[in-house]
């Protein structure tokens, strides 16, 4: 009787576990992590604000890629407001229907912005 319990028991922990666990998105891979990060890199600019200011930080990303090949930005980490702004509103753009394979997948990213004096 109290083996029949305990594996009763055992197995409704593990079916509450998969629902509970069935609710996050997936991590990307590295690969994936990678050409989205490249994406954003060669899509956004160094705003003008910043660069007036001599300003320097970096904005950290969690985003979902969406089924059509856009980002859902889940969390956006950084220091400065308008620079937060700015990465939201370009990261949010963006389409990308070669990552649309990929939908459902999470991925973070660190987008730094370094002041280079011309």
């Amino acid at each position: 009787m109290k083996t029949g319990i305990a594996t009763f028991l055992f197995v409704v922990g593990m079916l509450c576990s998969n629902i509970a666990f069935a609710n996050e998105p997936v991590p990307a891979s590295k690969e994936v992590s990678k050409s989205v990060a490249e994406l954003i890199h060669d899509n956004i600019k160094y705003p003008e604000f910043a660069r007036a200011e001599n300003f320097e930080c970096c904005v950290l990303i969690r985003l979902i890629i969406q089924g059509d090949g856009s980002f859902e930005v889940d969390c956006v980490n950084c220091k400065d407001d308008r620079l937060k702004a700015h990465v939201l509103e370009t990261v949010e753009e963006l389409v990308s229907e070669e990552h649309a394979q990929y939908a459902g997948q999470k991925v973070s990213i660190k987008v730094t912005f370094k002041f280079l004096a011309t």
